[in-house]
């Protein structure tokens, strides 16, 4: 942000918050590879939509998954 004026990504990702979207699958502006933008706060308790690690999470990490419940659990801490 500067001089208090929101960037073009910054309100394309309110309006996609606003609109009720989880996630967002985009090009890299640098490699051309997928990135991932996800709006967890849009989870639905009833939503199936989740997240999950497919490799061994690094140490310390407090969960490979996030879903509707967990994300609401996450919250609360």
């Amino acid at each position: 942000m500067q001089f208090d004026v929101p960037s073009t990504s910054q309100i394309f990702g309110q309006l996609a918050i606003d609109a009720g979207i989880e996630g967002i699958v985009y090009p890299s502006k640098f490699t051309n590879k997928n990135c991932l933008v996800i709006f967890p706060q849009n989870f639905e308790k009833n939503s199936k939509s989740f997240i999950q690690l497919d490799d061994t999470a690094p140490k310390g990490i407090i969960t490979s998954r996030l879903d509707p419940k967990i994300w609401n659990e996450l919250k609360k801490r």
